[in-house]
């Protein structure tokens, strides 16, 4: 059985106490030779999440800023354009 790990965040080490802990899951720049660029083309914040979600390694059952649930995130965001142009000539409009 796992048991949860509180670092004393007003130690000054309290960073090197929770890397300590705390898996790595992308070697991104400045640790890693590649760059934020290359993390999302490899597929982003979305697949992290959705490897972890698979894996069991994270729960969903959380609320976030898009409500409840963390399966919305497990695909790319995009934006819908024709949506937008609607809008900004819906308010040039006006």
């Amino acid at each position: 059985m796992t048991h949860p790990v509180v670092a004393d965040v007003t130690a000054r080490n309290y960073i090197a106490d929770l890397s300590a802990v705390v898996p790595l899951l992308a070697r991104v720049y400045p640790n890693g030779r590649a760059d934020v660029n290359h993390f999302h083309a490899a597929g982003g914040m979305a697949c992290v999440i959705n490897t972890l979600l698979d894996a069991g390694l994270m729960h969903d059952d959380v609320r976030t800023v898009a409500g409840r649930g963390l399966r919305r995130y497990r695909t790319e965001p995009r934006l819908d354009w024709a949506h937008i142009s609607d809008l900004a000539r819906k308010a040039s409009s006006q």
